[in-house]
């Protein structure tokens, strides 16, 4: 999987936004029913990786790196010193996929 740099502002409608915030909500909303874990994350299709985050709203997934919030999107990486996800790292680690070769624990 290959990692385009730089980040893409999104112009959503207004009807867009409200659908969005609306879905972000109710998939927040279903965490004590564990059925987050079963949510597919839109770049690399692995089950399992694409979470809500709060605050601000966001989605990102933990093992392409995609990331997704109201005005933008774009990939992001861990970053060594914080120790979070950022879309643009002080010093920028390894991706899970990178880390493991072979093994696919989330093809789906």
């Amino acid at each position: 999987m290959k990692h385009r740099a730089g980040i893409k502002k999104v112009k959503r409608s207004v009807l867009g936004q409200l659908l969005w915030e609306f879905n972000h909500a109710l998939f927040c909303s279903i965490l004590p029913f564990q059925m987050r874990d079963r949510l597919r994350c839109p770049k690399c299709e692995k089950v399992g990786t694409w979470k809500p985050h709060e605050p601000p709203r966001r989605w990102l997934c933990k093992w392409c790196g995609w990331y997704e919030d109201i005005a933008r999107t774009g990939w992001c990486r861990p970053c060594l010193r914080k120790r979070v996800w950022m879309l643009c790292p002080l010093s920028p680690g390894k991706l899970p996929h990178e880390k493991m070769s072979r093994i696919d624990p989330w093809r789906g």
